[in-house]
């Protein structure tokens, strides 16, 4: 990897975290077989009682500046919202999963939004691939 490859990464893994602290999930979908164009989705993880909703000027601004890295390779973000305030906008499934005596504790903090919860619980992270972009890429090199 290149130091500018190197340093992009490091930015786009520490807006990655940001996104997750403040309870929004952006990923970049796909990019063009050109390079030029990154297309991406934003939307709120997690809603609960207590976990403040984000407004659609909000996540957009929110997944802009995360994104803003790309700018520096040539790559143009598009967002496409997923908000309930959308009509249109599906949301995305979480694929269930067996939910034992001992876990309830947990989804209910992290339901209520309480600073019990961990950090990044209910999140896949992806360690070395922040937002995406990376297989987006490779799979654009593909086609």
């Amino acid at each position: 990897m290149t130091d500018r490859t190197q340093l992009l990464h490091r930015h786009l893994s520490e807006n990655r975290s940001e996104c997750v602290k403040r309870n929004i999930r952006v990923h970049v979908d796909r990019i063009n077989a050109d390079q030029s164009v990154a297309f991406c989705s934003v939307e709120q993880r997690l809603t609960g009682l207590l976990r403040r909703t984000c407004s659609v000027p909000e996540l957009i601004w929110r997944a802009e500046q995360a994104l803003a890295p790309l700018h520096s390779m040539g790559i143009v973000p598009l967002l496409t919202v997923r908000h309930k305030t959308l009509k249109a906008a599906p949301m995305v499934d979480r694929p269930k999963r067996a939910i034992s005596p001992m876990d309830w504790l947990p989804d209910l903090w992290r339901w209520l939004g309480s600073p019990f919860a961990r950090e990044r619980f209910g999140a896949v992270a992806v360690v070395r691939d922040p937002f995406g972009w990376k297989r987006a890429m490779y799979s654009s090199l593909l086609k």
